[in-house]
Formats: C-alpha cells, structure tokens, sequence
C-alpha cells in the first residue's frame, strides 16, 4: 500500500483491501483489521470467509477446532483464549466494527467448515449495529472457497461493482 502506481506512491483515494483468494480465512480478517485500525487509509474492503474476531476463533465449531491436534496447533502459533483475549479483543474486526468508515462486501459460504459462518454473521450484525454500509452475501453450497460459476459471478460482480462505486473504474492513472 505505501508504494505502488506511476509516482511510486499510491493514490489515497484509490485505495482498497480485499482477502486474497488463495487466503480466506486470514485474508478477510486482514482486510476487515485494516479497515478498523486505519479507517483513513481505505475507500473500501471486502472479506470472503475471513476470521471476524480471533478469541471467537480458538473456541468456534471449525474443522480444526474438531481436532485435538488442531486445537493444540492453534494454542501454539496463535495463543490461548483465556491468557491473550485482552490482546484479540484489541485487534478484533469484530470488537472495533464501529471504527470501520468505508463500505463493506461480506461473503461467507454456507458450509464453510474452516471458519464457520458464524464469523460473517457476527461481523454483519456488529457492522448493521453501527449503522456502517455493509453487503452481506450467504454463498450457497460453498465451503472454504468459491467453486460454483454463478457463485463466483454472484461474489465478483459485487466487488467489482463496489470497486468501480467507491474507487472509480479501470486502472490507476
């Protein structure tokens, strides 16, 4: 983000955050964190699947949750709830939704075992309640990724169409 485009800098009004779709998961939660800690920096985001809040994370109903190795990775490279919630609260989409100015696309797939829906409804519902602009998509029969074609014309269409709103159509000048 601080160097890009023809003048090596980038242009403010210009500029977004999306997940990336080879990283949902950390992606989503990325883009949602950056427009929570640094509001003045972004036109718009957009999250797929992302982690809504990290403490939420360590006790949800995922498929790594499921697994006592899964969990026990999860304490070792993330942490514990119960000694870092201080420190996720604080960099927590979920937990600071109301400093998030810039419009939001929000995607989940329905089945989604890896990060379970559950993020993107809360998210939806934290950023509705502080009167922020949110699209919220369910993705049917989707996981942890978009595989059907009208799915992924459902999901891109709409950021496209985001994009174009709040940034403007085409390339950087």
């Amino acid at each position: 983000m601080v160097r890009s485009g023809q003048g090596g800098h980038a242009e403010k009004r210009r500029c977004r955050l999306a997940g990336s779709p080879q990283h949902y998961s950390y992606g989503g939660y990325a883009a949602m964190w950056g427009l929570a800690k640094t509001p003045e920096l972004y036109r718009c985001g957009a999250s797929f699947a992302g982690v809504s809040d990290i403490a939420y994370m360590l006790k949800d109903d995922s498929d790594t949750n499921a697994r006592a190795t899964g969990r026990l990775n999860t304490n070792i490279l993330v942490g514990g709830a119960g000694r870092d919630k201080q420190v996720f609260d604080q960099v927590s989409p979920l937990r600071n939704a109301a400093r998030i100015t810039a419009p939001v696309l929000l995607a989940h797939g329905e089945w989604d075992r890896r990060v379970p829906i559950a993020h993107g409804r809360k998210m939806h519902k934290a950023l509705k309640e502080a009167n922020k602009e949110v699209e919220w998509m369910i993705l049917e029969k989707e996981g942890h990724g978009i595989y059907h074609e009208d799915n992924r014309e459902k999901f891109y269409g709409a950021l496209f169409k985001l994009l174009e709103r709040t940034i403007g159509p085409g390339a950087p000048r």
